[in-house]
């Protein structure tokens, strides 16, 4: 029951992840690219995605345990925290966040990059590498399904879940800044367990578009693309969060049978962990990202 209240909570609008930037930065005097904050200054490319409402800050203690060996591009999804709304993202969020992702790994000419996305910005990943760009060599998956309603109904379908992902959509629309502001208080703890990450969920939550919101969740309920993950052809890890309420002997099976049709991957278990497991296990989200880069690192 507390995970079905937490897909709720992520329905109506609490922070699930973010990812995708409105800006540009100029390169050189010449190029005119989205800008991503960059943390490194040497090694690997690794992008990082965000979750529903999430800023891209969300991913502070990962880039302090990597930036010595690697740069670190984090990614700001149009609308969602502190960043400003652009209207294709409102339209199309998931087409607008493969689409400014794409370009700015062309306008700074990555060719060997590694992407990480936690929850709706695992989907965007998932996406990116079934589309196939060449610079891609790998992705990191955290806490996300390929089709979320899995989560409490491993009978979903795209048919079957459609009049619920519209409803949640219209929900989200039309309450007002009052009932949206209580909900997100209650139901903040059901996706991270630190008092404060709690509260700084809320606050994004409150700066986010709710257009842009409700479009991602219409978008990530209502696509399943199970079947597209046998096209992935680069290496993928898949880190899932596990708790009392949402125990190993369920998920597993659940994150086994959901990527299935994925050929090359590894399955990585973080225990006593809600949805964001950067906050609740950082240190053990640290390790398992890193042990995924190890495996991808060249042999000397």
């Amino acid at each position: 029951m507390r995970i079905i209240i937490t897909l709720l909570a992520l329905i109506c609008g609490l922070p699930f992840a973010a990812a995708a930037a409105p800006y540009t930065d100029n390169i050189e005097g010449e190029k005119q690219c989205p800008a991503f904050q960059v943390d490194g200054k040497a090694g690997r490319d690794i992008i990082l995605i965000p979750g529903l409402i999430s800023s891209p800050k969300v991913w502070g203690g990962l880039v302090a345990g990597l930036k010595d060996d690697y740069r670190l591009h984090r990614f700001a999804v149009s609308g969602f925290a502190e960043t400003p709304a652009q209207d294709k993202y409102r339209t199309a969020p998931i087409a607008a966040q493969m689409e400014d992702i794409t370009a700015y790994i062309a306008c700074h000419d990555l060719d060997d990059v590694t992407l990480i996305g936690h929850s709706q910005g695992g989907f965007i990943a998932m996406k990116m590498a079934i589309a196939g760009n060449p610079a891609i060599r790998d992705i990191i998956i955290v806490d996300a399904l390929p089709f979320l309603p899995l989560i409490y109904n491993p009978g979903a379908t795209e048919a079957n879940v459609e009049p619920f992902a519209r409803s949640a959509r219209n929900t989200l629309l039309a309450a007002s800044d009052a009932d949206f502001a209580a909900q997100q208080r209650t139901t903040a703890a059901s996706l991270v367990q630190d008092a404060d990450a709690q509260e700084r969920l809320v606050q994004w939550s409150l700066q986010s578009d709710r257009q842009v919101m409700a479009a991602i969740v219409f978008a990530i309920f209502s696509n399943d693309i199970r079947q597209e993950l046998s096209q992935i052809t680069v290496p993928a890890t898949v880190i899932y969060a596990t708790n009392r309420f949402a125990p190993a002997q369920r998920l597993t099976p659940l994150y086994d049978a959901a990527y299935q049709a994925l050929a090359n991957k590894r399955l990585v278990e973080v225990e006593d962990s809600y949805h964001f497991i950067m906050d609740d296990q950082p240190a053990k989200l640290l390790s398992a990202v890193k042990g995924a880069l190890a495996v991808q690192e060249p042999t000397q």
